[in-house]
């Protein structure tokens, strides 16, 4: 893989289709978990690989893993920038959220997928932070920084959106869920 990144570099055009073979998909569902729909999902992977041929030649790679760890932040700032574009980033308080309702799924079984389904339900901001904190590892401190709002926004949110979560697999399953992260 180092070869074809070395290659990227250069504008090679056989390196940008497979390193899109090889990431879209990957790249992919990193935006939808952000956007909440397949079609913004796709525009941002689409802007994040124009991003990403145009500024591989700027890159030290030490190796896969960290080529592939760039191009994912890529593709987070790329979402992060239309949420704020479209102002979708919107706080929503306790008692609004509490009356907001995913609709529900039968499910024998809780999956990874199961769960991502749930959290591209979430309102734009809760899924925001969950994605941010709980997905990418993210502090709180990041968050604030990233998304400009206050660390206490970002735990309030991050609550938020797992008192909304918890919720929703209790009315699956019938019986109290705890996340810990």
């Amino acid at each position: 893989m180092l070869k074809t990144i070395e290659l990227l570099k250069s504008n090679n055009p056989k390196a940008q289709k497979e390193v899109f073979e090889k990431y879209s998909d990957v790249l992919f569902s990193l935006a939808k978990r952000y956007m909440g729909n397949a079609m913004a999902a796709e525009d941002m992977m689409v802007n994040a690989f124009m991003s990403i041929f145009k500024s591989a030649s700027k890159g030290n790679f030490e190796n896969a893993r960290s080529f592939e760890a760039w191009m994912k932040r890529i593709v987070v700032n790329e979402c992060l920038s239309e949420i704020r574009r479209n102002n979708s980033f919107q706080m929503l308080p306790q008692s609004v959220a509490e009356n907001l309702a995913l609709e529900p799924d039968v499910l024998k079984q809780l999956a990874h997928d199961d769960i991502l389904v749930l959290v591209e339900k979430l309102p734009p901001g809760y899924r925001t932070v969950f994605n941010m904190y709980v997905m990418e590892g993210y502090s709180h401190k990041e968050i604030a920084k990233d998304l400009g709002i206050s660390e206490g926004t970002s735990k309030s949110q991050l609550s938020h959106a797992k008192k909304m979560l918890r919720n929703k697999i209790t009315n699956i399953y019938g019986k109290e869920t705890r996340f810990r992260y």
